[in-house]
């Protein structure tokens, strides 16, 4: 993470001359821009120093998953997006389009993101320009850009790893862990909690999970070596949910007959969003949002803290983290977020998820509400 505040936002911009490549050569994440040194690396003809005209009033920054064309693969990534605004009464075209032909090389391509105390390395991965003021002679003088840049999770650089580390642990360790079989204050939660497991020193053998109406305390997953494993986080949310939403699909093919009977491809995913404000902590040192959104980003990108179990009032859904959301809507004088959003969503069901948590919405309703034996 940056330690230099950055007040007017800088597009870093990869210049290497691709023109002295062979044909049949292949790109190398050593031949890409590289967060470290960056400063330095600004001055060599190799690295451009795009710094932003007016800075962003609002930044996205999406995780989340997608099946590759590979059968069986996942793509996931973050991507950060963004609008610049462009006003010059001399023309503003060269210079949006400057941008537009990014996409022209994948060295372009490759580009890092710095304002405040934010850096980002990735690929630009859409760029939308408007045109939307002419001057009598119809030269564009006002106009704005739209631009997306990627970064995948798995495979990616040595330094974009050690930012998303720090970004979880810098959060996190201050935050109380417990284990899983602790079983604190019974009855409904008033302010909602999401709990993190990281297992990133274990192996999942089965997961152990609590029924969704069971309140808090009353969650568990076991590791391949038994017990449980008590590195879990606790995020403590600031605002309640405005609501919760659940949603299911399944496959209309019907059972064969001597088979058992359960739903094919069936899934069911729980959205919520998350408020974060710090407006009126300016006079402290804890006066930005930026740690709450990374560290949550963070847990996405890392597969073996992608599992949660998301606790309010007499709910408890467990399941793992398939996308985070984030959207920075506010930012202090000092170019700080200090008020965002983020939406989580869910999986709390699904193919992949096997023992007694997909036995839940299979048997344990049916028990409840439809008096089933």
């Amino acid at each position: 993470m940056s330690a230099v505040t950055v007040e007017k936002a800088i597009l870093y911009i990869h210049l290497k001359d691709i023109t002295a490549r062979k044909p049949d050569s292949e790109d190398t994440n050593d031949e890409f821009i590289k967060t470290k040194d960056i400063k330095k690396q600004s001055k060599s003809n190799k690295v451009y120093k795009f710094s932003v005209q007016y800075n962003p009033t609002t930044i996205s920054l999406s995780s989340s998953n997608s099946l590759s064309k590979k059968k069986g693969s996942k793509n996931d990534s973050s991507t950060l997006s963004f609008s610049l605004i462009f006003d010059d009464s001399k023309g503003v075209r060269k210079k949006m389009d400057s941008i537009m032909s990014l996409l022209s090389s994948s060295y372009t391509q490759q580009v890092i993101f710095c304002w405040s105390k934010m850096i980002f390395r990735g690929t630009v991965t859409s760029v939308s320009n408007t045109y939307n003021m002419f001057d009598p002679h119809g030269i564009p003088i006002s106009g704005t850009v739209n631009l997306s840049i990627s970064q995948k999770t798995k495979d990616t650089d040595a330094d974009d790893k050690v930012y998303w580390d720090s970004a979880f642990k810098n959060y996190f360790k201050s935050h109380r862990s417990r284990k899983f079989n602790e079983n604190n204050s019974e009855g409904a939660v008033e302010k909602a909690v999401l709990e993190i497991a990281d297992f990133t020193e274990r192996k999942l053998e089965k997961n152990d999970a609590a029924p969704p109406n069971a309140g808090k305390g009353a969650i568990g997953l076991r590791t391949k070596e038994g017990g449980f494993n008590n590195k879990i986080y606790r995020f403590e949310c600031q605002f309640n949910p405005e609501q919760l939403s659940i949603s299911g699909s399944g496959s209309s093919e019907m059972p064969t007959i001597g088979r058992k009977a359960r739903s094919i491809n069936t899934k069911i995913n729980l959205s919520f969003t998350l408020i974060l404000d710090k407006t009126d902590n300016q006079d402290s040192d804890d006066c930005s949002v930026q740690p709450e959104v990374e560290a949550l980003t963070a847990v996405f990108r890392d597969e073996k803290k992608q599992m949660a179990t998301f606790t309010w009032g007499d709910k408890s859904y467990q399941g793992t983290i398939n996308s985070v959301n984030a959207e920075y809507k506010m930012f202090n004088s000092n170019c700080e977020p200090v008020r965002a959003s983020v939406a989580i969503s869910m999986s709390v069901y699904n193919e992949r998820i096997s023992g007694t948590l997909s036995d839940i919405w299979a048997n344990e309703y049916m028990k409840d509400i439809y008096n089933t034996k």
